[in-house]
């Protein structure tokens, strides 16, 4: 699993209008568990 301020930092860049691509290359981590994130409501 990934580490909160990870998980935190996904939702807040996603909100601030960048792409799951863009999030995903900014921290180094997969399209997938980007998408992931964004999905669970936690």
């Amino acid at each position: 699993m990934l580490e909160v301020y990870i998980q935190t930092t996904v939702k807040t860049l996603f909100e601030k209008g960048y792409s799951k691509t863009q999030i995903a290359r900014m921290l180094g981590i997969d399209r997938k568990t980007v998408r992931k994130v964004l999905k669970n409501p936690d």
